[in-house]
């Protein structure tokens, strides 16, 4: 064999069936399950993992409040949208969110004396799950 495959889709299928006629079994690939415990790698477009979409959770009394109506806050990137904040999700905690909501922070003017500058802007995600699901904020993601 060369360095290019230049057979056709033709050629192929009948290479594989003189294959099952001499060895009289139809040969096909195993599909091994997917565990529903294991954590799911997702890819963006550009085919990266989705890693560092989710910066922390933001734990105040109104996003505790938010939680008994599965409502989860989180602080994400700067370049973060909604469809990558939600596939981080599923990436992390193994749960497709329901709903995404996103609003942008703008940094505020301070002054330190004579000294001034600008806090950095931020971005904040609301998170909807369906209903009877829950994720553990807390303690970080889920480990299997």
């Amino acid at each position: 064999m060369g360095i290019f495959n230049f057979k056709k889709e033709d050629d192929k299928k009948e290479v594989k069936a003189a294959v099952t006629k001499t060895v009289g079994v139809k040969v096909e690939p195993k599909k091994e399950p997917v565990k529903k415990t294991e954590l799911i790698d997702v890819k963006d477009k550009k085919g990266q993992e989705i890693f560092g979409v989710l910066l922390r959770p933001i734990i105040t009394e109104r996003t505790s409040a938010l939680n008994a109506l599965n409502q989860y806050v989180f602080e994400v990137a700067g370049s973060a949208n909604k469809i990558t904040v939600a596939k981080a999700v599923l990436s992390r905690y193994g749960v497709k969110p329901l709903r995404v909501n996103i609003s942008n922070y703008p940094g505020h003017s301070v002054r330190y004396g004579r000294n001034s500058g600008r806090t950095k802007s931020w971005k904040k995600a609301i998170i909807t799950l369906p209903e009877g699901k829950s994720i553990n904020v807390y303690e970080g993601p889920a480990k299997s």
